[in-house]
């Protein structure tokens, strides 16, 4: 499990287990939330796959919003 720091605004979250998933997810989102404060933008939630998502401040999302969406890597 592992959250990494991809740029000032995203983190990116990979794991393989659901709870701790979500404990990284939760605290993911919290810092990104703090960081919407000095920027304008919510929250966006990227899942790439089942065990990889991306955290990051959008403009295209309200401020004070979160979205969550689905964006699948295509593996062959």
């Amino acid at each position: 499990m592992a959250m990494f720091q991809r740029s000032e605004t995203t983190l990116e979250v990979d794991g393989d287990d659901a709870l701790v998933i979500q404990a990284e997810l939760d605290a993911a989102v919290a810092l990104a939330s703090s960081a919407c404060r000095s920027r304008r933008g919510g929250v966006l939630v990227t899942q790439h796959d089942y065990w990889s998502f991306t955290v990051s401040v959008s403009p295209d999302v309200p401020a004070g919003h979160l979205v969550r969406r689905q964006a699948w890597r295509v593996t062959c």
